[in-house]
Protein backbone atom coordinates (compact mmCIF):
# COMPACT_ATOMS: atom_id res chain seq x y z
CA UNK A 1 0.00 0.00 0.00
CA UNK A 2 1.47 3.40 -1.13
CA UNK A 3 1.64 6.02 1.89
CA UNK A 4 -0.10 9.69 1.22
CA UNK A 5 1.78 11.73 -1.15
CA UNK A 6 4.52 9.35 -0.85
CA UNK A 7 5.51 9.69 2.87
CA UNK A 8 6.62 7.12 4.68
CA UNK A 9 6.67 7.33 9.27
CA UNK A 10 9.88 7.83 10.99
CA UNK A 11 10.62 4.66 13.04
CA UNK A 12 11.76 5.15 16.22
CA UNK A 13 13.05 2.77 18.95
CA UNK A 14 11.71 3.19 22.30
CA UNK A 15 13.51 2.61 25.76
CA UNK A 16 15.90 -0.14 26.09
CA UNK A 17 14.50 -2.14 22.50
CA UNK A 18 18.35 -2.57 20.80
CA UNK A 19 19.11 -4.95 23.99
CA UNK A 20 16.17 -6.44 24.38
CA UNK A 21 16.26 -6.77 20.50
CA UNK A 22 19.39 -8.15 20.69
CA UNK A 23 18.58 -10.81 23.54
CA UNK A 24 15.78 -12.10 21.57
CA UNK A 25 17.86 -12.18 18.22
CA UNK A 26 20.51 -14.44 20.65
CA UNK A 27 17.55 -16.56 22.00
CA UNK A 28 16.46 -16.78 18.51
CA UNK A 29 19.42 -17.84 17.08
CA UNK A 30 20.52 -20.34 19.24
CA UNK A 31 17.52 -22.44 18.82
CA UNK A 32 18.27 -22.07 14.88
CA UNK A 33 15.72 -19.71 14.04
CA UNK A 34 18.22 -16.32 14.14
CA UNK A 35 17.65 -15.49 10.31
CA UNK A 36 13.74 -16.56 10.69
CA UNK A 37 13.81 -13.61 13.39
CA UNK A 38 16.06 -10.60 11.83
CA UNK A 39 13.75 -11.38 8.20
CA UNK A 40 10.88 -10.66 10.58
CA UNK A 41 12.00 -7.92 12.29
CA UNK A 42 12.96 -5.76 8.54
CA UNK A 43 9.60 -6.69 7.58
CA UNK A 44 8.00 -5.19 10.63
CA UNK A 45 9.98 -2.04 9.98
CA UNK A 46 9.04 -2.21 6.76
CA UNK A 47 5.65 -2.08 6.96
CA UNK A 48 5.62 0.31 9.69
CA UNK A 49 7.41 3.00 7.27
CA UNK A 50 4.46 2.33 4.73
CA UNK A 51 1.76 1.26 6.61
CA UNK A 52 1.89 1.54 10.31
CA UNK A 53 -1.83 2.31 10.75
CA UNK A 54 -2.94 -0.64 8.60
CA UNK A 55 -0.48 -2.76 10.05
CA UNK A 56 -2.03 -4.63 13.45
CA UNK A 57 -4.59 -3.42 15.44
CA UNK A 58 -5.45 -0.21 17.76
CA UNK A 59 -4.89 -1.22 21.69
CA UNK A 60 -5.40 2.36 23.24
CA UNK A 61 -5.33 5.97 22.31
CA UNK A 62 -2.97 8.30 24.89
CA UNK A 63 -5.28 11.44 23.68
CA UNK A 64 -2.27 13.80 25.61
CA UNK A 65 0.33 12.67 23.83
CA UNK A 66 -1.16 12.20 20.57
CA UNK A 67 -0.56 8.28 20.51
CA UNK A 68 -2.52 5.46 19.23
CA UNK A 69 -0.70 2.48 20.71
CA UNK A 70 -1.13 -0.86 18.17
CA UNK A 71 -0.02 -4.27 18.68
CA UNK A 72 0.66 -6.50 15.31
CA UNK A 73 2.63 -9.77 14.00
CA UNK A 74 4.39 -11.43 11.77
CA UNK A 75 5.68 -14.82 12.08
CA UNK A 76 7.35 -15.35 14.65
CA UNK A 77 7.56 -11.86 16.04
CA UNK A 78 4.48 -9.46 17.46
CA UNK A 79 5.63 -5.77 18.12
CA UNK A 80 3.91 -2.89 20.30
CA UNK A 81 4.14 0.61 18.99
CA UNK A 82 3.20 3.82 19.03
CA UNK A 83 1.67 6.10 16.12
CA UNK A 84 2.03 9.91 16.71
CA UNK A 85 -1.21 11.53 15.58
CA UNK A 86 -0.45 14.23 13.66
CA UNK A 87 3.69 13.72 12.91
CA UNK A 88 4.34 10.65 10.91
CA UNK A 89 6.27 8.87 13.68
CA UNK A 90 6.50 5.15 14.87
CA UNK A 91 7.88 4.51 18.25
CA UNK A 92 8.55 1.09 18.49
CA UNK A 93 7.72 0.10 22.63
CA UNK A 94 8.84 -4.26 22.15
CA UNK A 95 9.32 -7.02 20.34
CA UNK A 96 8.51 -10.53 21.53
CA UNK A 97 8.64 -13.94 20.19
CA UNK A 98 4.59 -15.41 19.76
CA UNK A 99 3.59 -18.06 21.31
CA UNK A 100 4.92 -21.54 19.79
CA UNK A 101 7.51 -19.99 18.56
CA UNK A 102 10.35 -21.54 21.60
CA UNK A 103 12.41 -18.63 21.91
Amino acid sequence: MNTPNGRVFQVVPWGHLRDKLKDLHRRAKDKGQGTRVLSAVKRIIARLRTEALEFGEPRFTLHNLKLEVRIGALEPLAVLYAVHSERRIVFIRDFRSLPGSNF
